[in-house]
């Protein structure tokens, strides 16, 4: 009986381990009578030739047709920066999900061994970035650079689709 207990002990704090909660992924803030503001946390990207690319998407519950997203995105380059000054998002067939334009650089700094980081912001509507995230699997283009999701991105992509992005799929 003691190794039976010691066996599904094992495998509940294994199980644990594995999945990703919500605080892991996004947080959420009430708002009042405008209703609920959420957070992504940052997704990772890569490029072909190793750059990394993060986002990170702020939102309001989208009450209205007008609701819009703020898309966050830190381009990391080896040596000096690009202008970012359109982003493609495009699926897994190629085809293009949307397109956001008229980027405001924040900043950029020295990051890590040398390298540079760019953060840009961007708005576009809720509706994008709710039909983004119904493609498990897409891309995001700058340039001729294309970035790719990580196996973690990938992850919490499907993830934040069941547990956050579920609650949109029949207000369209």
């Amino acid at each position: 009986m003691h190794r039976y207990n010691i066996f599904i002990l094992f495998f509940f704090i294994v199980g644990c381990g594995l999945k990703l909660s919500n605080k892991d992924l996004y947080v959420d803030l009430y708002t009042g009578k405008g209703g609920m503001q959420y957070y992504v946390k940052p997704l990772e990207f890569k490029s072909s030739d190793g750059n990394l690319m993060v986002m990170d998407i702020t939102f309001k519950d989208h009450s209205s047709d007008s609701s819009f997203a703020t898309i966050n995105l830190s381009f990391i380059y080896p040596n000096k920066p690009e202008v970012v000054d359109s982003v493609l998002f495009i699926d897994s067939n190629n085809e293009l999900i949307f397109s956001i334009n008229n980027g405001q650089l924040m900043f950029n700094k020295p990051y890590k061994n040398n390298s540079l980081l760019s953060r840009y912001t961007f708005s576009d509507s809720f509706q994008n970035i709710n039909n983004l995230f119904e493609n498990n699997s897409f891309t995001v283009k700058n340039g001729k650079r294309v970035y790719k999701q990580t196996k973690k991105t990938n992850k919490k992509i499907i993830t934040l689709q069941k547990k956050l992005f579920f609650i949109y799929d029949n207000s369209k």
